[in-house]
């Protein structure tokens, strides 16, 4: 998962920038890497490493940046191999 923090013209900050990543599976339970970050120079990047028994479905990732507490969520669907 790609995180970036920008400003008005599409530009990564040139800061830390305090977030809380909230990664939910499809049962809205609260899956790994859930938590709060710093994005460095307005980026973050974390693996979802997902096992074979994680709920199918569709996952929620939901970004709140912590100073203004702008969020951002974005979907994906959880396949059984």
């Amino acid at each position: 998962v790609k995180i970036a923090v920008v400003d008005k013209a599409g530009r990564p900050l040139d800061a830390i920038v305090p977030v809380r990543v909230d990664i939910r599976d499809s049962s809205g339970r609260d899956a790994e890497r859930t938590g709060y970050y710093g994005a460095k120079d307005g980026r973050l990047e974390l693996r979802l490493d997902l096992a074979a028994n994680d709920s199918p479905g569709m996952w929620q990732i939901r970004v709140r940046e912590l100073a203004s507490g702008q969020i951002a969520s974005y979907y994906l669907r959880v396949t059984r191999p």
